[in-house]
């Protein structure tokens, strides 16, 4: 595992500055962060899942002219 720390949902749902629900929601959803499941109720998370998961969402602002 090279050092990849495993987080838990709250440990997780922290480092993204949200809710725990909001991260248990989203993996219901189908649309958060990478995850392991060991069984149904025990959800980890990879440090370096988060990290990726959330460069793929970063946005780069749009120059535009200002009107004179």
């Amino acid at each position: 595992m090279q050092g990849d720390r495993l987080l838990t949902q709250i440990e997780a749902a922290e480092v993204l500055s949200i809710q725990a629900r909001t991260l248990e929601s989203w993996r219901l959803r189908g649309i958060g962060p990478r995850f392991i499941r060991y069984t149904s109720r025990a959800v980890r998370y990879r440090l370096s899942d988060l990290s990726s998961w959330l460069k793929d969402r970063e946005v780069e602002p749009i120059e535009t002219e200002v009107a004179r």
